[in-house]
């Protein structure tokens, strides 16, 4: 197992607790995962959202154009992990690393997609999703963790759509400094638990008084609306071209269950993401 899965041997090192109940049958993973992915709501109109766009548009002065090039290709990839599991094309990030000939195909195919997003193809935009026990229990559906891995080439191009949008929002003053969750190159929960821990000390210390508040959001990125990001996106003064191919891109998100049941990997049917973030995205972290 070393030599073809290290990722699995050094996990079933750390396994050590026995699993306790029969694993579900894939229907019951379908059931419980299409019934948030594939609910597509539309996002109600309400009187504050004319008041926010208003604010928003005031502060979009400096629109700069999104362009592809090789130089900006070369460093989203550089920064990639070499052996990440890949998405269905089975194409690790070491391959577009190393070969700089098939960069410059991708920035080829790139810009053409961009102008024409109508030739993206469909199984493109789509990924696998593995779903690993979150407990020793085996028998509840929902005790499974999703791992969705996504075409390398995909999550590149979504990684400079996401820093384009980053860098828009900074220069635009429209960016959240306190949401350190989505700063690149930063451990945004480790971060708040640093903090939280050293406010704890403190009060404990100096014997103070405190008031703490907190929202509790159960699966958060799974929940968004669709038509909301666009909308967003319109109203802090990103290009028309750049939501269309994120409209395009969307509309064919779909992934497929994936789960090891003893020797046998069994697989679920293409499940449709109309509602919520493609997790493994790229794009997803800035948003």
């Amino acid at each position: 197992m070393f030599q073809k899965d290290q990722k699995s041997f050094f996990r079933n090192l750390e396994n050590v607790e026995k699993h306790e109940g029969e694993m579900p049958e894939m229907e019951k993973f379908v059931e419980f995962w299409g019934g948030i992915w594939e609910r597509n709501e539309p996002t109600p109109n309400m009187p504050w959202m004319e008041k926010v766009k208003a604010e928003l548009n005031e502060k979009v002065n400096n629109v700069k154009e999104f362009k592809i090039t090789e130089d900006k290709l070369k460093k989203e990839t550089a920064k990639r992990k070499n052996w990440t599991a890949p998405g269905v094309d089975g194409i690790q990030n070491f391959w577009w690393k190393k070969f700089i000939p098939a960069q410059m195909q991708l920035v080829k195919a790139f810009n053409n997609l961009y102008i024409d997003t109508k030739t993206i193809t469909e199984w493109w935009p789509s990924g696998r999703t593995v779903l690993l026990p979150k407990t020793k229990n085996l028998s509840d559906e929902k005790n499974y963790r999703p791992i969705t891995c996504l075409n390398t080439s995909y999550k590149i191009l979504t990684g400079l759509v996401a820093k384009y949008m980053r860098e828009h929002t900074v220069v635009n003053e429209i960016w959240d400094e306190g949401q350190l969750g989505a700063v690149e190159g930063v451990l945004g929960t480790v971060d708040q638990l640093v903090i939280d821990r050293c406010i704890m000390e403190e009060v404990n210390q100096c014997q103070r008084n405190l008031a703490a508040a907190f929202y509790v959001y159960k699966k958060a990125y799974d929940k968004v609306h669709h038509d909301w990001m666009t909308r967003v996106y319109d109203w802090i003064g990103i290009p028309r071209s750049v939501i269309r191919l994120i409209e395009e891109l969307m509309g064919k998100w779909k992934t497929r269950l994936e789960i090891w049941n003893g020797k046998d990997k069994v697989t679920s049917r293409w499940i449709q993401i109309l509602g919520g973030f493609l997790q493994g995205d790229s794009y997803s972290s800035p948003t």
